[in-house]
């Protein structure tokens, strides 16, 4: 059965074989009691391990990658609910979005799936003189006056929320009222009681009378779309329209939008809120911004030619000094099929690998506990697993992992 340390994920093997998908999140914080909440259709099922941050959530019915990602999810807020009445638990995931492992079936065939985001760190700082001809340093009289704008106000907001989802909400209202700013939206016309111009129609128009066109390209993915229709596709329709609105019908908060789309959204609407705020309010940028290009043309030249991603059940920690994938000399095996993908989103690289899993695969005998990628003689990134994860019950093995480059002198973009 797949497992993950003690919990049971899903699979053919493990409790008759009835739970067909499923998925492990990381908890804030382990509960002190053992709970399996139940859903009232009874297709769902959500295990609480007393002293353990896992959680899993199963279901009896076969679900695809992106479906057991976003239901899978929205369940085990559920169950987080349910919790917080009966068992006076009040919890949340721990960042949902870098890390989740699952069970997933396609086309009659059932994958475990592990997906870990790395982040490679940089900071950037620098400091200005002023000086005269003659070389003598002015007196200071002070910063020049700031231009305020509403949109600042939810920038700031965005930044001390507590949530990936509500960080989302307020930007998205900053990044409105700055594109107001320079092109307002069309009033309405007399004896018509709609506007002149859609939401949407509205936002393309803005965001193409951006001066510095500039500010768009650099965040356009390959493809024949204009920028603009790509930045609206991302975060209009795909994020924005699901979470923004709060009438009666509207979509639960957390509920049928995975974290991890939310997450990378918000990372690229922040670039895109300072880069518009410099130039329509000329603020300063203060920490830069993500070097994007240079880190993915360093992951191409890295990771571009021969690449090995390889598992062992070696527990060992991860260590700076580690020169092989299994430090205590134990067993190590090859995913069959390791493949560089590049650049799936501005700044965000990935790497996947996959393999069949047989009946008594000597390979899965044992849990798995590190994972590292192997390219040019070199090792890393290396994840570590504890408690491991065991692969039975599935017929396949896949590993996804998201590189990202992160300025720590960069505003915010964890929550």
């Amino acid at each position: 059965m797949a497992k993950h340390g003690e919990l049971f994920i899903a699979g053919k093997d493990g409790r008759n074989g009835i739970f067909k998908s499923g998925i492990v999140f990381t908890l804030a914080s382990a509960p002190n009691f053992d709970y399996i909440y139940r859903t009232q259709c009874n297709l769902w099922e959500i295990e609480f391990a007393s002293g353990s941050i896992d959680i899993v959530a199963r279901t009896q019915t076969p679900l695809g990658f992106e479906q057991v990602k976003t239901i899978g999810f929205e369940k085990v807020q559920e169950a987080l609910d349910i919790c917080a009445i009966n068992k006076n638990f009040f919890c949340r995931l721990a960042s949902p979005s870098q890390t989740h492992i699952g069970v997933y079936e396609h086309k009659g065939k059932s994958t475990l799936y592990i997906y870990v985001k790395f982040h490679y760190t940089i900071s950037m700082s620098c400091e200005v003189k002023i000086t005269d001809a003659q070389g003598n340093t002015p007196p200071n009289t002070g910063s020049p006056p700031q231009n305020w704008d509403k949109s600042i106000r939810y920038y700031r907001l965005s930044q001390t929320s507590s949530d990936i989802y509500e960080a989302y909400r307020n930007l998205f209202l900053g990044l409105e009222s700055l594109l107001s700013i320079k092109t307002p939206r069309k009033p309405k016309s007399k004896g018509r009681e709609t506007e002149t111009e859609t939401e949407r129609e509205w936002l393309k128009r803005s965001l193409n009378s951006i001066p510095n066109k500039k500010i768009l390209q650099q965040l356009a993915m390959k493809g024949n779309k204009p920028p603009a229709d790509q930045i609206i596709t991302r975060h209009y329709r795909d994020i924005r329209c699901k979470i923004q609105h709060a009438k009666q019908d509207a979509m639960l908060l957390h509920s049928q939008i995975e974290p991890t789309k939310v997450q990378d959204g918000y990372e690229e609407l922040l670039n895109l809120w300072r880069l518009i705020a410099a130039e329509y309010l000329k603020l300063p940028l203060i920490g830069g911004f993500e070097p994007y290009q240079t880190f993915e043309q360093n992951m191409d030249k890295n990771f571009g030619k021969e690449l090995s991603v390889q598992y062992t059940n070696d527990s060992s920690p991860v260590s700076d000094e580690d020169t092989s994938v299994s430090p205590r000399g134990e067993p190590t095996f090859h995913f069959k099929h390791s493949k560089y993908l590049g650049k799936v989103r501005p700044g965000v690289v990935r790497i996947e690998a996959s393999d069949t899993v047989k009946m008594n695969d000597e390979r899965f005998l044992h849990p798995i506990h590190r994972i590292a990628c192997v390219a040019d003689q070199n090792i890393g990134p290396i994840l570590s697993m504890n408690p491991g994860i065991l692969v039975t019950g599935v017929d396949e093995f896949r590993y996804i992992l998201d590189l990202k480059i992160e300025n720590t002198s960069m505003p915010r973009i964890n929550f």
